[in-house]
């Protein structure tokens, strides 16, 4: 299956998605709809996860994003309502995790193409491996709680933290 976006609506019925939806597809641009608050944990594949997405768009109400929710894709852009914090500005290219994610599982963005600044903020847990084998430059993370083995291990151009 081939598409070159995909939009998640949430409904009174969809506000968090458990299963593998999107998987194994090529989806190049995914963009995840204001309503939408968790993605579960799963013990196989992410609910996103070995797919081809490229650019993805968070909404302000997510809250948890769950073990390998995300990995083994192309992402290379996270878009997002968050505001880019004071005394940050002067990126070139910057993904940032919406302030309103109190958690991100273990593997959840790993082997993607994260470039540019990567913010992370007032966050509670950050999972085991979260960001591992990525390409991000630069590394931002204030007000988080917990940060798991391995977060960012294996993103080469990481110069500045």
């Amino acid at each position: 299956m081939s598409l070159d976006t995909l939009k998640i609506l949430p409904s009174k019925e969809l506000t968090e998605i458990t299963e593998t939806i999107a998987g194994y597809t090529t989806v190049e641009n995914l963009i995840l709809g204001e309503g939408i608050t968790k993605l579960a944990d799963s013990l196989n594949a992410g609910v996103f996860s070995q797919g081809s997405i490229k650019t993805l768009k968070l909404p302000s109400t997510l809250t948890y994003i769950g073990e390998r929710a995300f990995s083994a894709n192309d992402i290379d852009t996270i878009i997002s309502n968050a505001t880019l914090p004071k005394g940050l500005a002067g990126f070139s290219k910057y993904n940032i995790i919406p302030e309103t994610i109190e958690y991100i599982g273990e593997y959840a963005f790993q082997n993607n193409k994260l470039t540019g600044a990567l913010i992370i903020g007032d966050i509670n847990t950050l999972g085991n491996g979260a960001f591992e084998s990525n390409e991000s430059s630069e590394l931002v993370i204030y007000n988080v709680n917990s940060i798991g083995e391995d977060c960012f291990q294996n993103n080469p151009n990481l110069e500045k933290v």
